[in-house]
């Protein structure tokens, strides 16, 4: 291994950094972990030598994203250069089991773009997000190692059962471990064990700042932003506003975002008489205004142990950004960023009654919401993309 600490003195140069990820934002896709793509701009404010390594998209190549540098590897013809960006890996091969068989493609061509990586960047860290597998592609890499778990790849690991065990000799040339959440953390523990490794929980910084100031709440206006998938819990949010209605209290559900069940809850929302906008993705001033118009967010979302559960629930702390108090389900993740009763609430899963309680609640309190929305916005601060970096930063340090 190479002495990474003496180079950096001997050189004077900066700290070189890779980050390693299945995907990455890229023109005309900004929405696409937007989180890593901040994460990234603040250690290069703070003199970092960051890029990182990442898959193609249907043909988009190395190139450079909001000034960092991108190497993003190919492994199919450009039309099938979708196993990720779109939805979620696991989301598309659970949709479309066929592409299992892209799967050790996708691997080889990530290794074979680390090694000349590696030959032209000689990075002093590599940061892999989702270790498994994506240790895989540390492998080339002389420099110490950084794995940032997110929960999904427990359940890939718990999926393979005994074969997934050969992961941990990969997880076992990581320096230093990094959790999304407690939830994550406690789940890594119960399915891969105490590996020995020094660890800390970093979460997620939200994805940029709010861009908009002075926006008047809408009353009634229930807002609901991520991938339209299954476990989401759409269906249950428009359920919850079915039995307002009935209540005589006046909703209005916004979704920003796409997927596969777009249009089943479009049918399922006419069909219960629920008025709902569906919106796609958006970014920016747009999304920033929706957040902020709201009245309140609703995180609806599914935990299945073996395969999904919202390991941190990012757009709840959006929300707070824009002085709007949220609902989550009490699985996972949310349960590290809500305070029940202070900025928000909870609800049990799929218990739509309950949802449509806490709902009624928020939409009929003004006052709550208020008071929920301004503490809110104090607790968001501990999220912005620079403490992540600096957290980072003294991470990279300490194994030097």
């Amino acid at each position: 291994m190479r002495s990474s600490e003496g180079s950096l003195k001997d050189a004077g140069r900066p700290l070189k950094v890779l980050h390693v990820a299945t995907a990455f934002a890229y023109e005309g896709a900004p929405h696409i972990t937007p989180w890593l793509t901040q994460t990234l701009k603040a250690l290069k404010e703070l003199g970092v030598d960051v890029r990182i390594l990442t898959s193609a998209h249907r043909g988009v190549g190395d190139g450079e994203y909001e000034g960092i540098p991108v190497y993003r590897f190919r492994y199919s013809p450009a039309f099938l250069e979708n196993l990720t960006y779109d939805v979620a890996i696991y989301e598309r091969l659970r949709l479309q089991k066929w592409r299992y068989l892209q799967l050790p493609l996708f691997m080889l061509g990530g290794l074979l773009k680390a090694v000349r990586v590696e030959r032209d960047f000689r990075p002093d860290i590599v940061h892999v997000h989702w270790p498994i597998p994506n240790a895989i592609w540390a492998l080339p890499f002389g420099g110490r190692r950084v794995f940032t778990f997110h929960n999904t790849e427990l359940s890939l690991m718990k999926k393979l059962g005994k074969l997934g065990r050969i992961f941990i000799h990969l997880l076992k040339r990581g320096d230093f471990f990094t959790f999304n959440s407690s939830f994550t953390r406690d789940r890594f523990l119960r399915i891969v064990g105490d590996l020995g490794k020094p660890h800390r929980i970093v979460p997620l910084p939200v994805g940029w700042t709010p861009e908009v100031r002075g926006v008047d709440k809408e009353r009634g206006r229930v807002l609901f932003v991520g991938r339209l998938v299954y476990w989401k819990g759409g269906d249950v949010l428009i359920k919850a506003a079915s039995i307002l209605k009935r209540r005589g209290i006046d909703v209005k559900l916004v979704f920003v975002g796409d997927g596969p069940a777009r249009s089943e809850w479009e049918e399922m929302a006419r069909k219960y008489g629920v008025e709902a906008i569906f919106k796609g993705w958006m970014h920016g001033r747009e999304l920033s205004e929706e957040y902020a118009r709201a009245w309140v967010l609703v995180l609806p979302s599914r935990s299945d142990p073996k395969v999904w559960t919202e390991s941190l629930g990012l757009v709840l702390v959006e929300a707070m950004m824009h002085g709007t108090p949220v609902i989550a389900s009490r699985a996972g993740g949310p349960l590290d960023v809500i305070s029940e009763g202070e900025d928000g609430f909870f609800f049990e899963v799929e218990d739509y009654e309950d949802l449509t309680n806490k709902l009624e609640r928020i939409l009929k309190d003004e006052e709550t919401a208020r008071r929920m929305g301004e503490r809110g916005k104090k607790k968001a601060e501990r999220y912005r993309p620079l403490s992540v970096a600096v957290e980072y930063l003294n991470i990279y340090r300490s194994i030097l």
